[in-house]
């Protein structure tokens, strides 16, 4: 459940028309550079930090991973989102759509630190949200390995899979469950801080886990999350070579509930639901900057078999 900000390029792009040009006219106005600064989490060089709020109640134990190499899983994940866009207080578009992705998970390696994952993508079918423009490149037989220690925090991912474009059609990789260092038991917390990129804006993900229960060697877990991204000037949601989307404010947040088998590399079984909203500007040379306000909210849910 990640950020959920994959459609806001083609949602945003689709609506950028329109407006009354200025008199006089005038520059573009970029008023600023980029995003500003964004506080640090405990291991930027990681990219990822997992603290430990509350070690729960005894028993407590020490939760790692522990697959098996050779094994591969099926995985299934779905979403559906409804999302709605105005402009200066005016509705401009809204639509629902439902996705889905089925793809492969093959444990390659075990190795202290180093659980090798080989994927393969058999299926991504996105909503079409503005019907008169193309969908994005198709996902369908991309391949491609990450790597994760046994507490499943991701050590490295191969370019096919690591880049912002495809993460934002795929979530594989915002969907590993990772677990504190410490022992734990039922009721222990912990956050998972990270600062991502989502079709081209720049946030901070902060997920806070609850211990939920534990059967042997299967665990329950819930988690909210708050998404955060400070002012900055979004290149890549630009849809013709002068226009510049400036993103004001935007915040999300959300709430999952996972099944954890410590034998599998990934969540056995997640169901989420989540909602963000977008402040943004467009600026275009010789037109005033035109608001542009989007509001999604959805569920996402995915299932893990052998």
């Amino acid at each position: 459940m990640r950020d959920k900000a994959p459609l806001a390029c083609v949602l945003l792009a689709a609506a950028c028309g329109g407006g009354e040009p200025a008199a006089p006219p005038a520059p573009v106005r970029v008023p600023v550079t980029g995003p500003t600064v964004l506080p640090a989490i405990a291991d930027p060089a990681a990219g990822v930090a997992v603290r430990l709020r509350s070690a729960g109640a005894e028993p407590r134990r020490a939760l790692r991973y522990r697959p098996v190499a050779g094994v591969t899983y099926d995985l299934a994940l779905g979403m559906s989102a409804t999302m709605r866009m105005t402009s200066a207080g005016h509705h401009m578009y809204g639509r629902d759509g439902d996705s889905r992705t089925r793809l492969s998970l093959h444990v390659a390696s075990v190795a202290p630190g180093a659980i090798a994952i080989d994927v393969t993508v058999h299926e991504v079918v996105e909503p079409r949200f503005d019907p008169g423009r193309g969908g994005r490149a198709s996902l369908d037989g991309l391949r491609g390995t990450f790597t994760m220690d046994e507490r499943g925090v991701l050590a490295s991912a191969s370019a096919s899979l690591a880049s912002s474009s495809v993460r934002d059609q795929l979530y594989l990789l915002d969907y590993l469950h990772a677990f504190p260092a410490e022992p734990v038991g039922v009721g222990a917390t912990w956050e998972i801080d990270q600062i991502v990129t989502r079709t081209g804006i720049t946030m901070r993900s902060t997920q806070t886990y609850r211990l939920e229960a534990i059967d042997g060697d299967r665990i329950r877990t819930s988690m909210t999350e708050v998404q955060d991204a400070p002012p900055q000037l979004v290149p890549a949601l630009a849809y013709e070579a002068l226009s510049v989307f400036e993103n004001l404010t935007m915040r999300g947040g959300g709430s999952a509930e996972q099944e954890i088998a410590l034998d599998m590399p990934y969540p056995v079984a997640m169901t989420a639901r989540f909602e963000f909203t977008d402040e943004m500007r467009i600026h275009r040379p010789f037109w005033e900057p035109q608001p542009v306000a989007l509001m999604m909210r959805g569920t996402a849910h995915g299932k893990l078999t052998r």
